[in-house]
């Protein structure tokens, strides 16, 4: 085909051509952009929603474990937290308090002997030597059962300085004794 038409008219129609195609282009690219932010846009508006739904449930939930019941019991767990080292302490230093009643209580005492109170201390001076300074309170029919007593305590040989206080020798009928040891534990 032959082109015809002067060279204004054909300047006119290839810029005509090509505004057209700026415009097509200008177009597409827009539409592209406008898409892209309403998409963006969905996302944020989703994502801010996610974000007020978890801060509300993350409220509800926090004021749910800020009831009078749990701070309590977390009060409670908090003061076990600090003695668990204390005990831990305790059996790390191996004292058997068990064994130690059993030791007092094989102790032969006569008829009219009776303990009324026993302390056991693990604490003392010598508490890394594995003693143990015990205090037996109690009473005898007579003085005569008190010195078997004595002589049958003083025969043990993990009971070390016993000692009875001046007291339990004073009356000759029902007398009221304390006595104090170390316990030596094997």
């Amino acid at each position: 085909m032959i082109n015809l038409l002067p060279q204004k008219e054909k300047e006119a129609l290839s810029l005509e051509q090509l505004r057209k195609l700026v415009t097509i282009l200008g177009i597409t690219i827009l539409s592209f952009l406008v898409c892209l932010i309403f998409v963006f846009l969905s996302i944020y508006i989703f994502t801010s929603g996610e974000v007020i739904l978890k801060n509300y449930s993350l409220k509800e939930v926090s004021k749910s474990y800020q009831s009078p019941d749990l701070e309590n019991f977390k009060q409670i767990i908090q003061k076990y937290n600090e003695i668990m080292p204390q005990v831990q302490s305790f059996y790390a230093g191996e004292k058997y308090f068990g064994t130690a009643l059993d030791v007092i209580y094989s102790i032969q005492k006569p008829d009219g002997i009776s303990f009324l109170n026993i302390f056991l201390d693990a604490t003392g001076r010598n508490s890394a030597q594995n003693e143990i300074s015990v205090s037996v309170s109690g009473t005898s029919s007579t003085r005569d059962n008190l010195i078997i007593f004595q002589n049958n305590l003083l025969k043990d040989p993990s009971i070390k300085d016993a000692s009875f206080s001046p007291e339990s020798w004073i009356n000759s009928k029902n007398p009221n004794f304390s006595v104090t040891f170390r316990l030596i534990q094997k």
